[in-house]
Formats: C-alpha cells, structure tokens, sequence
C-alpha cells in the first residue's frame, strides 16, 4: 500500500464522504468489466454456498466446545442458515467482477477518493453479495452502514453486531 496514496477505511468512522467515495470505487470497479467479459471470468472464490459449507464444517467441530448462550446462538444461527437457501449459489443480481474481500483495509481513502486493492479473492460474483461484502465497517457510531450514491442506486443495509 505504500506505492498509493491513502490510508486504509478500516478502524475509521465513515463520515459521508468517505461512503460517498466508497460507493464510487466500488460502483467504478462492478461497471469496469463489461457483461460478455464477466461471464467469462471465474467464480470468485468465499461464494455463499462455499461459505455455508465452512460454516456447516466448523460448527461440526466447535458445536460440542460450547453452552449456554454461545450454544444458543449457533443454534440459531445454524437454523437460520439451513432455511437461508444460499447453499444454492443462485445469483441475487447483475453479475459483476468483485474484488472478494470486503475489509475494509483494502479500501484507501486519500481525502477525496476511495481506491481498491487486494484483488487475491476476486472473481465474477453478483451484485448484492458483492456490496454486502464490502460493509463490514462503522459509520460514526450507527449500528447500521447505508452506501447511496445519487447516480447509482446502492444501498446497503448491514446490521453490525456490536457496533
């Protein structure tokens, strides 16, 4: 990161301007690879269907480790997860190239604009799970992250225990 000019989003309290460049970056990158190249790329890799078959195959293992509440809560969880139907890998929008990993240390804000790295994970992914990736982050104390641009709809919603 030393070769770019910025600091990494995460740690930071996103103001709106930092959203703002957020949403660009990431609107910039899904409408860089044209559709027809798109669906020539590979699948990006942490698909959800791959995601619930970790989960699936690490619960195995902690499941018996636990009680009480934590147990609770995986249980919860895990039934939520089994009903969810995203072992099904259905896409929930307009395919796009993501960059796969949505932490938010490989987004670089510069003062005016919002720059991506880390492309290790990236792939042909859709739309949505791609945005959902990208907000694991606080927006100044709100439990929840809004991403709107006004020339793009992307809206993000993304309830961030703890936060």
């Amino acid at each position: 990161m030393s070769r770019l000019a910025g600091v990494p989003l995460r740690g930071t309290a996103l103001g709106k301007k930092e959203l703002e460049a957020l949403v660009e970056a990431v609107a910039v990158l899904y409408e860089a690879v044209p559709p027809d190249v798109v669906r020539q790329v590979p699948l990006r890799p942490g698909r959800p269907s791959e995601l619930v078959g970790h989960i699936g195959r690490w619960a195995v293992d902690m499941r018996p480790q636990t009680g009480g509440l934590v147990r609770r809560a995986m249980d919860v969880g895990l039934s939520w997860l089994a009903r969810s139907g995203l072992e099904a890998d259905t896409s929930r929008g307009p395919e796009v190239f993501g960059p796969g990993d949505g932490n938010l240390a490989n987004y670089l804000w510069d003062g005016s604009r919002v720059r991506v790295v880390d492309f290790e994970d990236s792939g042909r992914s859709d739309r949505a799970f791609g945005a959902r990736c990208g907000v694991n982050g606080r927006r100044k104390g709100r439990r929840e992250a809004r991403l709107v641009h006004p020339s793009r709809f992307v809206k993000v919603n993304s309830v961030i225990p703890g936060g």
